[in-house]
């Protein structure tokens, strides 16, 4: 029952409101009236206000009522602002368990990262402060998130015997999902500028404008692609908006958006889009950004330099697999496998495609089928996922696995029926002795 009502919420939340203006002064009256209803019809009729009603809505979270408290916060969240969003960060502290609570699910419906306030949440002794906070990591975008919410994905201890399930676990494992289906974007440059140096990661920094409809238009059509999403990782993304920071367009000479620059870890630029393009020619720009000055004699005196460094390991596989090194190549993917158990890089989803594809080129094709397998149920958002599709279903068959196979290769057909590799897969399927029959 806890459940339903935390989920009932959330969706209460996130739904737009029809509702009319009505007197303030009535509604003030009527917010201290002892019928609790009455006090949460109030609440929603403020909305309608905008800002002016938020220090008359903001003493009702902590209201006797918890159909009043969930409206106010409802009510809050669709206002919104920089004064609704402190509000919800002070409630991350406060001493009852609702309040904290509540303040996490608005600014998870915001969409606000405040990863000081929130992950102290996932060890909250409340479990619904838990579920909360689990909840709103999940829509911050920020993939710092990864490691604590993997914690509490496999290990939350709080057991529903009602629904025989462990209820802060599922929202955790949807988080991780959407973290890493998502670009983890930055909106402070200097504090993304420092964390490039530190972790030595280039930085993409994507320069648009509110209400443009070209800006809002390429990041629907591009922003939005697995395989951009995959790669965005592996840069530090920065978001930069015209209207809260026109000083940084003119610094660095951007006129026109939509807008990109890639810039290493010492400043030094790799790269500049200065109109909207597709998807393929944006990966391809952001691929050879990465591969710069790429040889494995290079990367490995990189590694020995800053062996945590999970892109130069990353980059030396790829070198080691261009080059038909499989050991080398196997020795290096599994470092990062096991360095980063919740692909905070972005690369262990990458690793587990390559060390896979090692195994099938082997001839290893029952466990090659077995780690696409692992692959696919790990990250369901993986950038790679038609060739990754087509790869499992070849190495089922090789390995005499005809069903797997099949079931493979459909999967395929069904999410991706206009790839090259699904017709390909098509083609397969009508050779196989059960379509023949």
């Amino acid at each position: 029952m806890k459940k339903i009502i935390l989920m009932m919420f959330v969706v209460m939340m996130m739904v737009s409101p029809t509702l009319a203006v009505e007197n303030i002064g009535q509604i003030k009256e009527d917010l201290l009236s002892p019928d609790p209803e009455v006090r949460s019809d109030r609440c929603l009729s403020l909305i309608s206000e905008g800002k002016p009603a938020v220090g008359l809505l903001a003493p009702r979270l902590r209201d006797r009522a918890m159909l009043v408290r969930h409206c106010a916060a409802y009510a809050l969240s669709r206002i919104g602002g920089a004064k609704v969003e402190k509000i919800f960060q002070d409630g991350l502290t406060a001493p009852e368990d609702d309040v904290r609570r509540i303040s996490a699910v608005g600014l998870g419906v915001l969409g606000k990262a405040d990863l000081n306030g929130l992950l102290p949440l996932l060890t909250d002794k409340n479990w619904e402060v838990r579920w909360s906070g689990a909840f709103a990591l999940g829509r911050s975008g920020d993939r710092r998130a990864l490691p604590p919410l993997g914690k509490i994905a496999r290990s939350d201890p709080y057991y529903d015997s009602e629904s025989e399930s462990y209820p802060v676990r599922e929202p955790a494992e949807k988080a991780i999902d959407r973290l890493n289906a998502t670009i983890g974007w930055q909106r402070d440059l200097k504090g993304a500028l420092a964390l490039s140096r530190v972790i030595e990661k280039p930085l993409l920094l994507y320069f648009r404008r509110s209400g443009s409809d070209l800006c809002n238009r390429f990041e629907r059509a591009v922003f939005t692609e697995e395989k951009i999403i995959d790669v965005a990782q592996r840069f530090i993304p920065v978001w930069l908006d015209y209207l809260t920071t026109p000083d940084l367009f003119e610094g660095y000479g951007v006129e026109q958006v939509p807008a990109i620059i890639f810039f290493s870890p010492d400043e030094t630029r790799l790269g500049r889009v200065d109109r909207t393009i597709g998807a393929p020619a944006l990966l391809k720009k952001m691929l050879a950004v990465l591969e710069r000055e790429k040889s494995a004699s290079r990367l490995r005196s990189r590694l020995k330099i800053s062996p945590r460094n999970l892109e130069t390991a990353w980059q030396l596989a790829e070198c080691y697999l261009d080059e038909g090194r499989w050991d080398d190549a196997r020795k290096m993917l599994e470092s990062i496998i096991k360095s980063d158990p919740d692909n905070k890089s972005s690369l262990v989803d990458n690793a587990l495609f390559a060390r896979a594809y090692i195994d099938g080129k082997r001839g290893n094709y029952a466990l090659a089928g077995r780690e696409f397998s692992e692959l696919f149920q790990k990250f369901p958002a993986f950038g790679d996922r038609t060739e990754a599709f087509y790869c499992w279903g070849l190495s089922a068959l090789k390995a005499g696995k005809t069903a797997e196979a099949e079931e493979v290769f459909r999967r395929l057909l069904s999410e991706y029926p206009e790839s090259n590799f699904a017709h390909i897969a098509q083609d397969i399927l009508d050779r196989l002795p059960s379509r023949q029959e």
